[in-house]
């Protein structure tokens, strides 16, 4: 069994993950480089040597990953010979902790003399087209959400336009104002042009988000490239890899399945949904690691496949049917053929990031969600290849937005609520003792406490001294409802605390100095000259 490890998020402000640390990546690179080679070597993807469609792969990643790149940003000439780092999310607004990533992306390939390729996800779905921002009195802080599209149905980053247009171009001002209170001027602003620009050349919303966000990375110094998951998956290479996955499909899905049961047993999981539900089988058909949908009706299906006489047959499991032949090189002929029908099929999650791994990096950094899953893409890859791909960093970091903090040195709250528990559980420590009535019932609670509980006693006893401590503690009324005032008070500004110090908060409400200055210190980037 794998040695599963944790990943946990900096709690602090300007906190940083990055395992192994940076100190070990020229290390950890030079095992990689020797673990490919060793892997690629030994594997074989549709009749093919894996290590000569490796090469040709990277080759063919960093020409489309330059020609994409140029149409909205001067692309940096890639270093053929270099190492190749990638990393990956989805085309979105996401937080500044995952930012960090193309940072370290673009400062770790500076320094080993290579080339970071970020690949976006737009297989994923889009369910949400809107962030989360602070709004309301900084002392009662709210967090309320900020769209920039109308809501609609689920749908591929890789197929969704933008609904309503005039929402999306009045985000930035609207988002402005929400977060006017704060005295933040967020870089939603500078992103807006880049986004609207490219909205008019794709008229997709995951392309203008991302095309925004990289091309403001070009101006801070970056020297990355980008490319969509979709157009790597139409590559002959991924085609190759989408055969042999289909061609053994059954051991593929035992290995699958293997790998993800022995994480849930690990780590104790009851649902079978975690951290990925198991791939089915029914009839003959058997689930495969990969999407399928038709242009015409973008709606994801698990791609099903069985044999029959002529080759493989492959379904949605709903009325689209295909057959690759048994001879592979017709086989990745007929895949490459399905994209002029309207047919797209894309990597799911494991799929993805084994075929990024093993087939075109040399080293791939994950943030802290993709690190948990691919522990079990590390398996899959030992069952199903017999050798674990090359090695990742985990890489996230925290960053706060930089909004003014009420003074929180305020008397501790257990502090509190033990002196208010002190309060109604032992008043006659409190009460003013010169009082002739607090006397009265100090001595009556005394007198019962050294009274010895029997059987007969128990109940009058329990009663007189909950009378004595109830109208002592109405004697203390003042200073008791002073110290509830000041427990809600705490808990409200542990709350406002909370909701301001919040890691989640996206990269676009931040200032843009601010971020900028912060993501190149923590990362080692060089900035523009």
């Amino acid at each position: 069994m794998l040695p599963y490890r944790q990943f946990r998020a900096p709690p602090e402000d300007n906190g940083v993950l990055i395992d192994p640390g940076r100190h070990e990546v020229d290390g950890v690179l030079r095992a990689n480089l020797a673990q490919r080679k060793r892997l690629l070597d030994t594997v074989e993807l549709s009749g093919v040597s894996a290590a000569k469609i490796a090469d040709n792969a990277r080759q063919g990643l960093l020409e489309l990953a330059r020609r994409h790149t140029s149409a909205y940003r001067q692309a940096p000439e890639a270093h053929r010979d270099g190492p190749l780092i990638l990393s990956g999310h989805q085309p979105e607004l996401f937080h500044a902790g995952v930012w960090f990533k193309n940072f370290l992306l673009d400062s770790l390939a500076k320094q080993v003399g290579g080339v970071g390729v970020h690949l976006r996800i737009d297989s994923d779905l889009c369910r949400d087209a809107s962030v989360r921002t602070l709004s309301g009195d900084p002392l009662a802080p709210q967090v309320v959400r900020a769209p920039f599209d109308q809501k609609s149905d689920p749908l591929p980053y890789e197929e969704r336009s933008v609904v309503d247009e005039s929402l999306f171009d009045s985000f930035p001002i609207r988002l402005e104002e929400q977060i006017a209170p704060w005295g933040i001027a967020p870089m939603a602003r500078r992103l807006w042009p880049h986004a609207t620009r490219s909205l008019e050349r794709t008229g997709r919303l995951g392309e203008a988000l991302s095309d925004a966000r990289h091309a403001l990375e070009g101006e801070w110094g970056l020297q990355t490239l980008e490319l969509p998951i979709s157009t790597v998956c139409d590559t002959e290479a991924f085609h190759r890899f989408t055969v042999e996955l289909i061609g053994r499909a059954s051991e593929f899905r035992n290995a699958y399945n293997g790998a993800l049961d022995a994480y849930r047993t690990a780590h104790r999981l009851r649902t079978s949904a975690q951290p990925l539900p198991d791939l089915g089988a029914r009839d003959q058909w058997i689930e495969t690691p990969f999407w399928v949908w038709q242009k015409d009706d973008p709606r994801r299906r698990p791609l099903w496949v069985r044999p029959n006489a002529n080759g493989v047959e492959l379904s949605d499991a709903g009325q689209w049917k295909t057959t690759l032949d048994h001879t592979p090189d017709v086989a990745v002929e007929r895949l490459a053929s399905l994209r002029s029908e309207g047919i797209k099929i894309r990597g799911r999650a494991l799929a993805t990031t084994l075929y990024a791994r093993l087939v075109l990096s040399d080293l791939f950094l994950h943030g802290i969600g993709g690190a948990k899953y691919d522990q079990v893409t590390d398996d899959l890859s030992e069952r199903f290849f017999g050798a674990s791909p090359p090695a990742y960093l985990t890489v996230s970091a925290s960053l706060w937005l930089p909004v003014t903090r009420p003074d929180s040195h305020k008397p501790g709250h257990r502090e509190l609520g033990q002196r208010l528990r002190d309060l109604r559980f032992h008043p006659e420590h409190h009460v003013d003792s010169s009082s002739s009535d607090a006397n009265k019932w100090i001595d009556q609670k005394q007198r019962w406490v050294r009274t010895k509980k029997t059987f007969d006693n128990a109940a009058e006893r329990h009663l007189a001294i909950q009378e004595a401590n109830e109208v002592m503690f109405e004697m203390l009324r003042t200073e008791a409802d002073a110290i509830s005032a000041e427990l809600a008070s705490g808990e409200a500004r542990q709350r406002g605390d909370a909701l301001r110090d919040s890691r989640e908060f996206s990269f676009a409400l931040f200032p843009e100095e601010d971020l900028r200055e912060r993501m190149l210190a923590l990362s080692g980037s060089e900035p523009a000259e």
